[in-house]
């Protein structure tokens, strides 16, 4: 676990108290997934095509169940979990055959794996359902990305699977606060002003700081921190509609277990601000082509 980030520019005048509330959340977080600065350095060098195919396999050894998974793409997990450590010579090899589309693909696909598998050990039940929430937007702020042809796609993802951020860490540092804050909530208090109250600090300061650690760029940690109270900057605008259309789209699913039809019917101002013009049977189709993905990926875990 890296140490938090002093900087005093971003974090003048916080008290040594909540410094270390901060820090004691950001401790527990070793039992989240796998760290995703290692993820994000993937899939930043696959989006360079002057990386050297070498950069790239060095930057999927930092993560060798990924590794594992891409060089013996035909092998189950069980059998993966016996295999030796894969080389940089094997990596660049695979790299040559699987192509860049698939590396970043397969790499997010691990990350949402890595969510699903922590949602699966939590016990309770609603932060269960947040956990797999936040798995899902993470894949589906991707296709609607794709679909309205953002050139961030990227950022669109981890801003989609770290949306929750704050309210996962608490979950898992500190149950007791965590339904506290959850029970606020559901009374019609606002996050930010539960978090406050019981924990003496926003959720989005937990957030920012665990962005922060893991390198992640600015309009993401500006989307999760800011986005939920709108106080984005205007150049995020769209990366934050994008997230919220994806929140609303999980939800819908998830929660409410409407149908796509539902769905579509609520779509239409969230389509709009996206600027996205597509006929119900277009959508739908690439709306379930993301679905089929995310329960092949439950039922992997």
């Amino acid at each position: 676990m890296q140490p938090a980030i002093k900087d005093s520019t971003l974090f003048l005048g916080r008290s040594a108290e909540v410094e270390a509330k901060i820090q004691k959340h950001l401790d527990a977080s070793k039992n989240f997934p796998t760290p995703q600065n290692k993820i994000f350095n993937i899939v930043t060098k696959v989006n360079d095509f002057n990386s050297l195919k070498s950069e790239l396999a060095e930057a999927i050894i930092q993560v060798q169940d990924l590794a594992k998974k891409l060089h013996y793409k035909k092998k189950s997990k069980e059998q993966l979990k016996n295999l030796s450590p894969v080389s940089e010579k094997d990596l660049v090899k695979t790299v040559q055959v699987l192509g860049y589309d698939i590396i970043k693909e397969e790499s997010e696909n691990f990350l949402v794996s890595e969510f699903l598998n922590l949602a699966n050990k939590t016990k309770d039940r609603n932060l269960k359902k947040i956990i797999k929430n936040a798995a899902w937007m993470g894949a589906i702020a991707r296709g609607v990305a794709d679909i309205i042809e953002y050139p961030e796609n990227d950022h669109a993802f981890f801003a989609g699977l770290n949306y929750y951020l704050g309210t996962v860490i608490v979950g898992i540092s500190d149950p007791r606060a965590f339904q506290e804050i959850e029970e606020m909530k559901s009374k019609g208090m606002d996050e930010h002003s539960s978090s406050e109250a019981i924990l003496g600090l926003p959720l989005s300061e937990i957030s920012k700081r665990f962005l922060l650690n893991n390198k992640i760029p600015e309009p993401v940690i500006d989307t999760v921190c800011n986005g939920k109270e709108h106080k984005n900057k205007d150049e995020n605008n769209t990366l934050v509609a994008i997230v919220k259309y994806s929140e609303k789209i999980v939800k819908s699913i998830n929660d409410d277990k409407k149908s796509i039809a539902d769905i579509w019917a609520e779509s239409k101002p969230y389509l709009d601000d996206l600027g996205i013009k597509l006929s119900f049977s277009d959508w739908s189709r690439e709306i379930k082509l993301i679905f089929f993905k995310l329960i092949k990926l439950e039922n992997e875990v």
